[in-house]
C-alpha cells in the first residue's frame, strides 16, 4: 500500500529531493502557498480572506469570532439551509470554537478554514461544514482529521482560500438570511 502523505510533500523545503520549490508545487495543488517561503503573489482569493486570518494577539481574533458566533440563533435557519442542517453547523461551530480555536488561531488557521460555509456544496466549507456533528477532531498546525461513520477525512490549514471566489462565506454571514 503506498502510504503518500501530499501535506508533508508540499512542505518539503525548497531544493529537497523533489527539486520543486513550495510555490510550484503548492500551485498544482491548488493551495496558497504564503505559509511557506515562497515567492507567490497573494491571489483575489486570499486578498479576499486577509481580514479572516489570524494577526497579532490571538486574543483580540477570538473574541470578534466569539462576538460574531454569540448571536447565531439556533432555531433559526438561513435561507436554503433545512433547520437539521442549520443546527448541526451551529453546534459544530462552537464545539470547533470552544475546543480548538485558540490554538488554531496561533497556528494560522483563518475564519473561513474554521467557519466557512460553502452552500452550494455541503461538506466542502471550512471545518464546521466538513465536520458533520464528528467529535473526534485532532488538529495540527497545518493539518485537521476526524472520520465519521469508519470513514478518515481531513483538510489542512488555507485550503478554504480557492473557494472564497465561488461562494465560501463565514457561517455568521449566513445568520442574517433566516427563514425561521
Amino acid at each position: 500500500m503506498l502510504n503518500f502523505d501530499p501535506h508533508r510533500w508540499i512542505a518539503e523545503p525548497e531544493g529537497a529531493e523533489s527539486g520543486q520549490s513550495v510555490a510550484t508545487v503548492a500551485t498544482v495543488a491548488r493551495v496558497h502557498a504564503e505559509f511557506e517561503n515562497s515567492v507567490s503573489k497573494q491571489g483575489p482569493a486570499t486578498l479576499a480572506t486577509t481580514a479572516t486570518k489570524p494577526a497579532g494577539n490571538p486574543s483580540v481574533t477570538l473574541r470578534e469570532w466569539h462576538s460574531h458566533l454569540a448571536p447565531l440563533d439556533f432555531d433559526t435557519a438561513p435561507d436554503g439551509f433545512t433547520l437539521n442542517r442549520w443546527r448541526e453547523l451551529h453546534g459544530d461551530s462552537w464545539w470547533i470554537y470552544e475546543n480548538f480555536a485558540a490554538r488554531a488561531v496561533r497556528d494560522g488557521w483563518s475564519a473561513h478554514d474554521l467557519f466557512g460555509v460553502f452552500a452550494p456544496r455541503p461538506g466542502w466549507g471550512g471545518l464546521c461544514d466538513r465536520l458533520q456533528g464528528a467529535r473526534n477532531l485532532k488538529m495540527d498546525r497545518d493539518r485537521a482529521a476526524w472520520s465519521s461513520w469508519g470513514v478518515r477525512h481531513w483538510t489542512c490549514r488555507g485550503a478554504g482560500d480557492d473557494l472564497v471566489e465561488s461562494g465560501l462565506k463565514l457561517i455568521w454571514e449566513l445568520a442574517g438570511t433566516g427563514n425561521g
